[in-house]
């Protein structure tokens, strides 16, 4: 066991574990370095987060969060079903999860995402979340597009500053067509 545990791979390390079956270390494990488990090795990390579901719900939810902030962090668009089915499995166990110090709850979990992943329309669609995404990303590139006429001119364009054609084109137009 302990030879197991001292393995550099934490993913390889996890499956054993959860194979063995030694539920207890697994969770010490996730507990540990769930920052290091690579959520693209999902053939293991996905049964191993299933196994964990019924006895350590905060360690299922870490690894299925892994599993899809993977998938959103490679746009992976064809695996957004499966970020979608993570992240669902993460909204059960949430009353569940202990107020713990680099543990999320679910709601800021998502508004995390929402932050860092809001343009990535199909993933939101599936997760029936796209109205609100889509507004939030639009209130970015906004605030993009006011900020980088604030540096151009020192105030705001649309307090009344007269921009130049160039400036349009360089930064108002790529904003808008992103909105």
């Amino acid at each position: 066991m302990a030879h197991a545990l001292a393995h550099p791979d934490r993913n390889l390390t996890f499956a054993f574990l959860v194979g063995w079956p030694s539920l207890e270390a697994a969770n010490r494990l996730v507990r540990a370095h769930h920052g290091e488990m690579v959520g693209r090795d999902y053939g293991q990390l996905r049964p191993a987060a299933e196994a964990l579901t019924g006895r350590y719900p905060a360690d299922a939810t870490l690894l299925h969060r892994a599993l899809a902030e993977d998938v959103l962090g490679r746009a992976s668009s064809r695996r957004y079903g499966y970020a979608v089915r993570d992240v669902r499995t993460c909204a059960s166990p949430a009353p569940l999860l202990p107020a713990e110090p680099g543990l999320e709850d679910h709601k800021t979990f998502l508004a995390r995402l929402r932050r860092e992943h809001g343009r990535k329309t199909g993933f939101w669609t599936l997760q029936g979340d796209l109205p609100r995404a889509a507004s939030e990303a639009r209130e970015l590139t906004s605030a993009r597009t006011r900020c980088l006429a604030l540096r151009e001119f020192g105030q705001p364009i649309l307090n009344g500053a007269q921009p130049t054609q160039n400036t349009i084109q360089r930064f108002v137009k790529p904003a808008l067509l992103l909105a």
